[in-house]
Order: structure tokens, then C-alpha cells, then sequence
């Protein structure tokens, strides 16, 4: 069963990078299939389900203070909106589907290390597209289908220490 969850993951994860790369549109069931397959895999790696809940709450309550921190930011000190003229929402989408994934120290280190290649991927490949906007979600599904990879692959040894 659990390669099933790892192949159905790796698809959608894919799928993400792909549709947000090419055309900055993700078909919207791809998230929470995303988030879905996420915790399951997360559920069955926890030493209890509370400790998978309180994992979850941990990161959620980190995303919503970067989200609310973002929103500020955009809002004072670009004087921007901040929904699709800041971040769109397959971005945001992307960011809550990750909560489900790990526990929170995990997920601070694949959050930035994504973060960190988004940027790196944004700067050698803006030549090469049409679109001026960082396709955040798909880098970071991508960032997020290696890692899976490479802990599949025994590179990495565990991503839910």
C-alpha cells in the first residue's frame, strides 16, 4: 500500500510542478490530493495520532505567521494586495498541503531548503519563460517529489525524525 501512496504522491506532485510552471494554473484537487497523501504517510510514520495532530497544529500555526507576516509585508511596505498580486493562491494552497507532511522540524528545513531552490530555480529559468510571477507551488512540489526520491532511494535516510 504504501508504495501506491508513494507513486499516487510523486504524480500529483508532478503534476503541480508542471501545470504551475507551464500555464500558472494547477487543476485545484491537486492540493488536497496533495495534503491527503501527505499525511497518510506522515499518520503511518507517527508514534501516536497525537503526535501527528499536534505535528500538523505545530505547522500550521508556522505557516498562517509567515502567511499574516507576508500579507503585512505586501500590504505596508509594497503597498500591494496580497492575494494573486503578492502570492496566488495555488501558492498558499501549496504551503498549507505541506503542513501535513512532517513534523515541525523536518518541515522547517524542507520549507526553507524549498524556499531556497525555489529562488535558485526562479533565477536560472526566468529567461526561458513567458510569465514574470515565481511559480512557487510547482518548485516546491518539485523540491518536494527529489526529497521524496531521494529518501525512497535510501540517499536520505528518515524525513520524519
Amino acid at each position: 500500500m504504501i508504495p501506491l501512496l508513494n507513486a499516487l504522491l510523486l504524480v500529483s506532485l508532478l503534476a503541480i510542478t508542471y501545470q504551475d510552471i507551464t500555464e500558472r494554473k494547477v487543476f485545484t484537487f491537486l492540493f488536497p490530493l496533495a495534503a491527503l497523501l501527505f499525511g497518510i504517510l506522515h499518520y503511518l510514520q507517527a508514534s501516536s495520532p497525537t503526535f501527528f495532530w499536534v505535528s500538523v497544529g505545530v505547522n500550521l500555526v508556522i505557516v498562517t505567521l509567515i502567511v499574516l507576516l507576508l500579507a503585512l509585508y505586501a500590504r505596508l511596505k509594497m503597498r500591494r494586495g496580497f492575494l494573486n498580486e503578492s502570492i496566488g493562491l495555488g501558492d498558499l494552497s501549496m504551503l498549507y498541503a505541506l503542513c501535513f507532511a512532517f513534523t515541525p522540524m523536518p518541515f522547517l528545513i524542507i520549507l526553507v531548503g524549498g524556499l531556497f531552490f525555489s529562488l535558485a530555480m526562479h533565477f536560472l529559468l526566468k529567461k526561458h519563460s513567458a510569465f514574470k510571477t515565481v511559480p512557487l507551488a510547482g518548485y516546491l512540489a518539485a523540491f518536494l517529489a527529489l526529497t521524496y526520491v531521494a529518501n525512497w532511494i535510501g540517499w536520505v535516510d528518515n524525513l520524519y525524525f
